[in-house]
């Protein structure tokens, strides 16, 4: 049996360390085959997240935001900030990340090893108000069927109610 993480938008990566890092360990003392991917567009962020990965051991660092394809995207940071947006990209001071298809990543995570067996699959998804945009993609492909936990950050004020899909909109 697998163990798998998937942290999406993981900022510093400040809850994959506290959370995440010891059920991996208390995972691989049980037998079990635990592995954790970081998914993180900020720049800023990647030397801090390289670390993580490397004191893990069985960990994985992807510099890219999650997307519905393979591709750049138009990005946005707050100087001095941890806060970015896929959403607010118009902003003075954009420019533009690598993204990975979220749907294909989740499916290639969560893959049983060679031996087959059960994949216990936690998502943390926080990606700063693009969730109303990108969730229906994993969903519509499959992906997001495949995790057995689910832990999203729903802003409450991003994007404005216009541009989320319409059963994520506030009652008139």
């Amino acid at each position: 049996s697998r163990v798998v993480a998937l942290d999406v938008g993981s900022n510093n990566g400040d809850w994959v360390q506290r959370i995440i890092s010891p059920i991996m360990k208390r995972a691989g003392a049980r037998g079990l085959h635990p592995h954790t991917f970081i998914l993180e567009p900020q720049a800023v962020f990647a030397p801090r997240l390289t670390k993580l990965v490397e004191r893990m051991g069985n960990a994985t660092f992807i510099q890219a935001a999650a997307w519905k394809e393979n591709t750049t995207l138009p990005w946005t940071e707050q100087g001095g900030s941890t806060s970015a947006s896929l959403l607010r990209s118009k902003d003075k001071g954009s420019n533009t990340v690598a993204a990975v298809d979220l749907a294909a990543l989740i499916e290639r995570a969560t893959r049983p090893g060679p031996g087959g067996g059960r994949v216990v699959t936690l998502l943390k998804f926080d990606v700063e108000g693009a969730e109303y945009k990108l969730l229906p993609w994993p969903l519509l492909q499959g992906a997001l069927c495949r995790p057995t936990h689910l832990l999203l950050h729903w802003p409450p004020r991003l994007p404005p109610p216009h541009d989320r899909p319409a059963g994520l909109r506030p009652p008139l």
